[in-house]
């Protein structure tokens, strides 16, 4: 007896041995990747710690509720990664590091070659607008991030080598690793708890200053959806803190969760005018035309929303203040 098999039985047939072979070819290709996405694992859990808490997922949503730091207070490696990524606003970098360049060219000399960007007569050259750099020993900016993570931007600062001579801090209270593992090549992290700190806030400032920069004070300080994780009622502290680190014109960028600002371990939410009356008491003077600047420059809502630009102004000092830090 002969069977007939319809013409399109055929081709379905046909088509699964083909995707079928497919399959098996390609999937070999994908092992690699498997592999290295073992590796990557590998590769966080030797660089950054783990966390002194148990830390778990606990529902469908991915919300983390038993994270260190979920009630307020300091965060591990492990809760900034979980809950954030890394979270990098690239324009808010941008902004961050052409500070530093106007502070470093505010101090060289006439005469002497400054942070300058390159030119060439062929407007697609590729290295065009790139900055070129001065003398090593004018890239001598001191900078200070309160609240660092993981040490996102405070690693910027020091990328290339000729960055090498800048005296950049991250404070986070737990350990971080990572690129704080650099040495001189990049940032130094501060594991202080300002919290926990029972004297005079100052004085811990003035430490701080003495053994790190030798008595100098900072050029720049900034402090990026932090202070939402302290009680309301020590904000005055961390701004006092900051001050007693800041000279006449230090540059200081600060943004923080306002009030139904929805975040893991946001305790202590405040408006941004409210803000800006703590800073005016402790000679924090907003600039709004900087404000303008950089929040024009940032690529992240929040921060766009949240962030002012103040510039410490000691005016027991006699001082003129500038915009242009000397």
């Amino acid at each position: 007896m002969i069977v007939v098999i319809p013409t399109f039985i055929l081709v379905v047939v046909a088509m699964s041995m083909v995707m079928n072979t497919e399959e098996k070819s390609i999937s070999p290709l994908l092992r690699p990747q498997d592999e290295k996405d073992k590796e990557s694992s590998q590769f966080a859990s030797s660089h950054f710690p783990p966390s002194r808490n148990h830390e778990k997922v606990v529902d469908i949503d991915n919300r983390f509720t038993d994270l260190t730091g979920n009630q307020g207070g300091a965060w591990t490696a492990e809760t900034h990664l979980s809950s954030y990524g890394f979270n990098a606003d690239w324009g808010l970098m941008e902004y961050l590091e052409s500070s530093c360049r106007d502070i470093e060219n505010s101090r060289i000399p006439e005469g002497e070659a400054k942070w300058t960007q390159y030119r060439h007569e062929d407007p697609l050259h590729r290295l065009n607008g790139w900055w070129k750099s001065p003398k090593p020993a004018y890239i001598n900016c001191r900078v200070l991030e309160i609240g660092c993570g993981v040490g996102v931007y405070v690693d910027m600062f020091k990328k290339e080598r000729s960055k090498k001579k800048r005296k950049v801090f991250g404070i986070e209270p737990n350990p971080m690793g990572g690129t704080f593992n650099r040495g001189n090549q990049g940032p130094e992290q501060l594991a202080i708890d300002i919290l926990s700190y029972d004297g005079d806030i100052t004085q811990l400032a003035k430490s701080i200053r003495d053994e790190k920069l030798g008595g100098a004070y900072f050029d720049l300080i900034y402090s990026i959806e932090v202070f939402e994780h302290l009680p309301l009622d020590r904000h005055e502290d961390g701004v006092r803190f900051m001050a007693a680190l800041a000279r006449d014109g230090t540059k200081l960028v600060f943004g923080a969760a306002k009030k139904g600002q929805d975040g893991i371990g946001h305790i202590g939410p405040r408006s941004r005018s409210s803000y800006e009356e703590i800073m005016a008491r402790h000679k924090f003077i907003k600039d709004d035309e900087e404000t303008g600047k950089a929040t024009g420059m940032m690529q992240e809502f929040n921060h766009r929303q949240n962030t002012n630009v103040y510039y410490y102004v000691d005016k027991t000092e006699g001082k003129t203040f500038t915009a242009a830090v000397a």
